[in-house]
């Protein structure tokens, strides 16, 4: 005991210790924080890539279904026998193998195959020409 309390009390502190021990603490401490701004820096990166890499596998499948609706669409309508036409901003559906197709936006419709059948000629009412939908 006796010998603790005389280290104790003989003791100083040395202020160029002190000084080279908070220096290296400093040093330890900025290496600690440059190494976290680089994992950040890391995760960032990974984390866009993540997103970039899941944005582009949506957009391929979303591209596969477009697709894959448009072929199954043009199939229905082969299969029922049907062509699609615009009509002022509207879809119909008329029986499918003519050539051309008028609308009297009431509702009524003429196909035909004739490339100069006008039903405005001597008809009244004011027809437009459909355009096919593709």
């Amino acid at each position: 005991m006796k010998t603790a309390g005389i280290i104790l009390s003989s003791t100083r502190i040395d202020i160029h210790f002190y000084n080279v021990i908070a220096q290296a603490r400093q040093i330890i401490q900025q290496n600690f924080y440059a190494q976290q701004r680089q994992v950040m820096e890391t995760s960032r990166i990974i984390s866009q890539t993540n997103d970039e890499i899941s944005a582009m596998i949506t957009d391929s499948y979303n591209q596969a279904q477009a697709t894959n609706d448009r072929v199954l669409t043009k199939f229905d309508d082969y299969i029922r026998g049907i062509d699609r036409y615009n009509d002022g901003g509207s879809t119909v559906q008329l029986p499918s193998g003519y050539a051309h197709a008028w609308s009297d936006r009431n509702g009524d419709y003429v196909i035909t195959d004739d490339p100069l059948y006008n039903p405005n000629t001597g008809a009244a009412g004011s027809w437009h020409e459909l355009h096919r939908k593709d």
